[in-house]
């Protein structure tokens, strides 16, 4: 008999005891597997990402702008580097073409800034492109390149590429920097 108050309860069985076990694994062990699988990852390169800032006062250059920025690799046919130089600029082709900032191996992570260069641009006068990029490995890497517009006017718009090799890997990469500054004069830049 049960008197007011009193409340019976059914001691657990082990069917309900082995129930309660599996439950129990399968919630362990999906959370361990989650864990692997959050816990190792690779990221692979993808299209282009496209940035743009603005930093301090001053004029740009009309007729010469950064196009795009990206995480890519360098092309297998290596480009030539560009001049490091303001007293030999690089002197730019009347056509799309491609430069690296330093030694590069073909297939190699790469920071490429794509430039524009318009057919308004004037002929034979030197810019000064200053390029940084900062990442965990190499720590922060600076350029500063010289280049030259063609002898003769442009009939079209031209892509001008910068690679910078960053190695068979790339880890961490922090940030890029670029500053483009009209120079008075062929072999006369600040």
């Amino acid at each position: 008999m049960t008197t007011v108050g009193e409340t019976w309860t059914k001691a657990p069985t082990r069917s309900n005891l082995r129930w309660f076990a599996v439950a129990i694994a399968l919630a362990t062990s999906t959370f361990v597997a989650g864990l692997a699988s959050g816990g190792a990852f690779s990221i692979m390169l993808g299209p282009a990402e496209l940035g743009a800032g603005t930093g301090g006062t001053g004029t740009p250059v009309a007729w010469w702008g950064q196009e795009d920025l990206a995480l890519t690799t360098v092309p297998a046919t290596v480009p030539p580097l560009a001049s490091l130089n303001s007293s030999v600029p690089t002197i730019l082709t009347p056509s799309n073409q491609s430069y690296l900032l330093a030694t590069g191996t073909a297939g190699h992570v790469a920071v490429r800034w794509n430039f524009t260069e318009l057919v308004s641009a004037p002929t034979a006068t030197e810019l000064e492109v200053y390029l940084a990029e900062t990442n965990q490995s190499l720590g922060i890497t600076t350029y500063t390149i010289f280049v030259e517009t063609q002898p003769a006017a442009l009939t079209g718009a031209v892509v001008i590429s910068i690679y910078l090799d960053v190695g068979s890997s790339l880890v961490g990469l922090r940030g890029v920097l670029e500053v483009t500054q009209l120079c008075g004069s062929v072999g006369s830049c600040p």
